[in-house]
């Protein structure tokens, strides 16, 4: 189990997870949301910030209240269950759930929009090394 394995699953969750709320015509909570608006935001705001300072200085504040937030959580959360070793560790893991999942939740979106067929989610879904059958 890596960081990129972690990553590459939870893209796969957000790209699928586009599919089933397409099916039922909403999603089930706004959380499902929230990370591919996140992603998409920094996007736009990187782009911004070529032309505009105030772009960049949100983006600063964008990224470093994630950071901040994200270094709380990953405290709390080990203080929580006791496992003060994967410390080091759980930032990178909460990015890696966030921006897996919002990444794939946007291919997911350009995929429907586009009228993909989601070819290179499925493969990587029946890769022999996912454990999938």
């Amino acid at each position: 189990a890596s960081l990129a394995a972690l990553f590459r699953q939870y893209m796969q969750y957000g790209y699928w997870k586009v599919r089933v709320i397409r099916k039922h015509k909403q999603p089930a909570s706004w959380r499902h949301l929230v990370p591919g608006v996140f992603v998409f935001g920094l996007m736009v705001l990187t782009l911004a910030a070529l032309f505009s300072h105030r772009a960049g200085t949100a983006w600063l504040i964008a990224c470093g209240t994630y950071v901040t937030v994200n270094a709380l959580v990953s405290v709390a959360t080990v203080a929580r269950v006791r496992m003060l070793r994967v410390l080091p560790v759980m930032p990178a893991v909460f990015a890696a759930f966030h921006f897996g999942y919002g990444y794939g939740f946007l291919r997911g979106l350009v995929d429907i929009v586009a009228g993909g067929g989601g070819k290179t989610f499925s493969r990587l879904t029946r890769h022999p090394a996912s454990g999938a059958r």
